[in-house]
């Protein structure tokens, strides 16, 4: 076994099977784009959602790197523009599971 192995197995080990936040899983491809900044949401978010048209399941998991107000509400309008949105009130993140406040 190699180290990176032993590694996942220990985060593995250390996920919470009742954490609220695991309702979320879903065998559909998921993307993640890590700190993020405008340029690369100006790519990401129209090639997602080209992506999209050929896998409708597809998921995108977007963390800007600056997560202000701002930029979320700009993302969402962006993201709206394209027929996407984020989670909120009206679909809960997970049962039990709290929206972040930005």
């Amino acid at each position: 076994m190699t180290r990176a192995s032993i590694r996942s197995l220990a985060v593995v080990a250390a996920v919470d099977p009742d954490d609220p936040l695991l309702a979320i899983a879903s065998p559909a491809q998921t993307m993640v784009a890590g700190s993020t900044w405008p340029a690369d949401e100006a790519v990401l978010l129209p090639a997602f959602a080209q992506l999209r048209t050929r896998h409708p399941a597809a998921r995108l998991v977007l963390v800007p790197h600056e997560p202000t107000t701002e930029h979320l509400d700009r993302i969402d309008g962006d993201a709206a523009r394209l027929g996407r949105h984020r989670p909120g009130p009206a679909q809960p993140i997970a049962q039990g599971a709290r929206r972040p406040s930005w």
